[in-house]
């Protein structure tokens, strides 16, 4: 089933692995796949174990945590800086995760600019911000709004006395 959709990206937490049955789907379904895998790492006391958290890190190539998660793991990272902790591994695997999550997501933006430039949307998107969009506006309303005679004002400065004055001509 999995190998007739191929999904290009597998979104995944670790509320869903709480139970043993959920996890070893996920874990197959993830081993079925060669999608981007797209974690969701939801840290809750008492309902995920460090051990799932790990295992579920080393899956993704994507992690989405909350800002409170990152402060706290930075806060006991830097609490424990001189020691060679399991904290600053996971301080390590979190940066390099966050290296390769800023490399997918420009090549996703690249991807789709080109995808834009294959079908033409790129070009409808500066045709709308031109004002110029199709069965909206003919050929002659469009040069006909261009070269409409623009409103100018002309400023000349009238000296008085050692004393500048701007005045319209109009």
């Amino acid at each position: 089933m999995l190998a007739e959709a191929q999904p290009q990206v597998i979104y995944f937490g670790t509320m869903a692995q709480r139970h043993e049955q959920s996890r070893g789907a996920l874990r197959a379904m993830l081993e079925a796949s060669s999608a981007q895998r797209y974690l969701d790492l939801n840290v809750r006391e008492g309902q995920v174990t460090e051990r799932i958290a790990h295992e579920s890190l080393k899956l993704a190539d994507i992690v989405k945590v909350n800002e409170s998660v990152q402060r706290a793991q930075t806060s006991v990272a830097l609490q424990s800086a001189g020691a060679h902790s399991r904290i600053g591994s996971a301080a390590d695997s979190l940066q390099r995760i966050k290296q390769r999550q800023a490399v997918q997501e420009e090549r996703l933006r690249v991807g789709q600019e080109f995808e834009d430039k294959r079908t033409g949307a790129d070009l409808d998107a500066k045709l709308k911000e031109a004002g110029i969009l199709p069965g909206h506006s003919s050929a002659d309303d469009v040069l006909a709004r261009l070269s409409a005679p623009k409103e100018v004002q002309v400023v000349t400065p009238l000296i008085q006395q050692g004393e500048t004055v701007y005045r319209d001509k109009a």
